[in-house]
């Protein structure tokens, strides 16, 4: 009895080291994303108001349904990786389908459709400092299509570097039983195939970190650039509005309208300083 209970003890401790490091990234990664969810959420009721129907909100929208999804998406994955926790969980076939089309697949073609709508919405902003039309006569709904079916295309290599096995084994009562599991297939082993979720990857951090700083980097020196021709036309407009107001008598201390400008000026400078902040984080 002694013997049987150190044992049950011994198996308890071992599922214990074992559900420990699993509810703390249940926990890390649960809380990420049940926040992501929400602020997601907070975003489509915003951008959903009759009053936001410009084209950029469409894509804004678009983009916060696109990360909603992946959050969703995202969400499960604890319940398919779970292991002896959840029992056989991970022999299933809807796990390991799970696990490639929704976690290999359609998740990377979600990120990859938010970075391209992030893209599409700078150029379309450099474009309008520059007061550029290209891509306004362009329907909303065709470029969100299109760049949908861009992210679904760009990540079908995926679908061809794993593939779901099945076998049949013999459990503790000696029956037996189906057991799936995910494996690299022929093309997986490949040389190529072994590189191809490192390619995909790495060709989308480039767009991140490369394409899209540019992009935002010429918005933000085109806008500033807007800004001095702004000040510069507002400067001699102001000259010329203190100098009829001179003229005409209407004020009889010239430095205090003079001051007052400023400070107008000042903080419309202010304002627009911070637009250009907003510019180049987003």
């Amino acid at each position: 009895m002694a013997s049987m209970d150190d044992s049950e003890i011994n198996k308890t401790l071992a599922v214990m080291d074992e559900v420990a490091p699993l509810m703390r990234d249940i926990m890390t990664s649960g809380s990420i994303y049940i926040v992501g969810t929400l602020l997601n959420m907070i975003c489509i009721v915003v951008l959903l108001r009759p009053k936001l129907k410009e084209p950029t909100y469409t894509f804004m929208l678009a983009n916060s349904f696109v990360e909603l999804a992946y959050c969703l998406i995202s969400a499960f994955t604890m319940l398919v990786y779970c292991g002896s926790v959840c029992g056989q969980v991970l022999e299933t076939f809807a796990a390991n389908f799970y696990n490639i089309y929704f976690m290999e697949y359609f998740t990377s073609c979600l990120a990859i459709y938010s970075i391209l709508i992030e893209i599409y919405i700078s150029i379309k902003r450099y474009l309008l400092i520059l007061n550029r039309k290209a891509f306004e006569r362009v329907p909303n709904i065709l470029v969100i299509a299109l760049l949908g079916s861009i992210s679904l295309i760009y990540y079908l290599p995926i679908l061809f570097v794993y593939k779901v096995d099945v076998k049949i084994v013999e459990n503790k009562q000696n029956q037996s039983e189906t057991v799936y599991s995910t494996n690299l297939s022929d093309f997986g082993r490949t040389a190529l195939g072994t590189y191809v979720p490192t390619i995909l990857s790495s060709i989308r951090i480039v767009l991140v970190l490369v394409v899209l700083l540019i992009v935002n980097v010429m918005s933000t020196i085109a806008f500033r650039e807007h800004l001095k021709r702004k000040a510069s036309i507002s400067s001699r407009q102001l000259r010329q509005d203190v100098s009829t107001t001179f003229r005409s008598g209407v004020v009889t201390n010239e430095s205090s309208a003079v001051e007052n400008q400023r400070k107008k000026y000042s903080i419309i400078q202010i304002v627009l300083n911070l637009m250009v902040i907003l510019l180049s984080t987003n």
